[in-house]
């Protein structure tokens, strides 16, 4: 008579209370049926539950499957799930870039010789072209004679009167100098006066450290022949005459320049713009008389930043794939190095290198947008480009069952792997748990 519960082969109680009773029959058959559900006895609080519930893909396993083939299954799955968040990544991305195709090409960027600044508006017109300098625009400078701060005034005292002219009109400004007043003292009233006087003209005062002489400095806020100005003694003064800040120490100055073999043009501002306003420089740094090399080219600052974030999650997959040792079906990572060597993905600048990783020669993508735009907009982002295949592989891929994403021909699923009706390997497991978009 077989007995339906075991009993101890001693007298007495050896169970604990809280030891779950086993039916001999069932233990015999499944040795390990309970070790994940009765973990805490071993492991404590619930150990083996808490792991078996925070694996992130699991499958119906039997209990009798070999430890080593358990744990290779589950490090195949592990893997599938990092594969196919992975993919979706890069999906994400290849959308950004199609979604935003319009716009990517539209902005431009503008590369010029020397310490000229430019910049263009979105579609200006890309190419080479030769800005010829005569002259930039400068303002008018006029500095006084170098004197001595606490000396006597040069000026003789009394009530001088000084006529400014220029953009603004003409203004009249009286400036009193009192006995025995001090050069400082009255450059710093005149200097007071022409600030306050709204003339368009800034006015300053220049300390040398160290021989201590002090000067006068006038100078037009803005630069060009139309905001000159000119300042003369009215009624007997000799204020302008004494202390020299009548003299012209640089003149004002118009930006004169030409595009490559056009008639120059003439500008009161450094900021000048071209090709019906589409391209904006500034000359304030660039050098007289010389002949200045422009560019306008595309601005693939957003299309490069994706194109690296493509080559970063291709080769993530990469190591995933390495990682998994064989769990995974290579077909996957053959048809993902197919995919991105696609002529516009090469036309971009995607490389192999000796690693056999990817990455982004940012210089030939700078090239191909160059040379050969239209080509270029074409086979990265148009209807049967690269960026439209990539994605639609993808899909294709992360559309598929779990059991398409492990490699059953792995030499540690054999043991429980058979041959259908069809003569393909399958697993003698139920996969459950596992979704290609996700773990439900």
């Amino acid at each position: 008579m077989v007995m339906p519960y075991s009993v101890p082969a001693v007298f007495g109680t050896v169970r604990r209370s809280n030891e779950p009773v086993i039916p001999v029959e069932r233990y015999a058959m499944y040795p390990y049926v309970y070790d994940d559900l009765y973990g805490y006895l071993n492991n404590g609080a619930g150990k083996a539950k808490k792991a078996r519930m925070s694996r992130p893909a699991y499958a119906d396993l039997p209990a009798s499957m070999p430890a080593a083939a358990r744990a290779s299954l589950l490090a195949a799955l592990e893997a599938a799930d990092a594969w196919l968040a992975q993919c979706h990544a890069i999906e994400e991305t290849l959308s950004a870039l199609l979604l935003r195709r319009s716009s990517v090409f539209a902005k431009r960027s503008v590369i010029a010789d020397g310490e000229v600044i430019g910049r263009a508006g979105n579609e200006a017109p890309i190419g080479p072209f030769t800005l010829h300098v005569a002259s930039v625009a400068r303002p008018q400078r006029n500095i006084g004679f170098d004197v001595m701060p606490f000396a006597p005034s040069v000026i003789p005292p009394g009530i001088h009167r000084v006529n400014f002219s220029g953009s603004f009109g003409e203004r009249l400004l009286t400036i009193p100098v009192q006995h025995g007043a001090s050069n400082i003292a009255v450059l710093r009233k005149l200097r007071d006066a022409v600030n306050a006087g709204e003339l368009g003209v800034i006015a300053g005062l220049e300390t040398e450290p160290q021989s201590g002489i002090v000067r006068l400095e006038l100078r037009a806020e803005h630069p060009g022949t139309e905001h000159a100005f000119n300042l003369e003694d009215a009624g007997g003064s000799s204020l302008v005459g004494s202390s020299g800040i009548g003299r012209v120490a640089s003149a004002a100055s118009n930006a004169v320049y030409a595009v490559d073999q056009e008639a120059f043009e003439s500008a009161s501002t450094n900021e000048i713009t071209l090709l019906n306003n589409q391209i904006m420089l500034d000359l304030t740094f660039a050098d007289r008389a010389a002949a200045i090399a422009v560019r306008v080219v595309p601005d693939l600052s957003f299309a490069s930043e994706q194109l690296r974030a493509l080559v970063e999650g291709v080769n993530t997959l990469r190591a995933v794939h390495g990682q998994a040792r064989g769990g995974l079906e290579p077909s996957f990572m053959r048809s993902i190095e197919a995919a991105i060597a696609h002529g516009g993905a090469l036309t971009a600048g995607l490389r192999r290198i000796a690693d056999g990783s990817w990455q982004l020669d940012e210089g030939q993508l700078l090239a191909a947008a160059s040379t050969q735009f239209e080509e270029l907009q074409l086979q990265l982002t148009g209807r049967s480009g690269f960026a439209a295949a990539f994605a639609e592989e993808l899909r294709r891929m992360t559309s598929l069952p779990t059991e398409a994403l492990i490699n059953v021909k792995a030499s540690a699923f054999r043991p429980f792997a058979r041959y259908g009706a069809s003569s393909e390997l399958y697993l003698q497991v139920r996969l459950s748990g596992f979704h290609v978009n996700g773990v439900l």
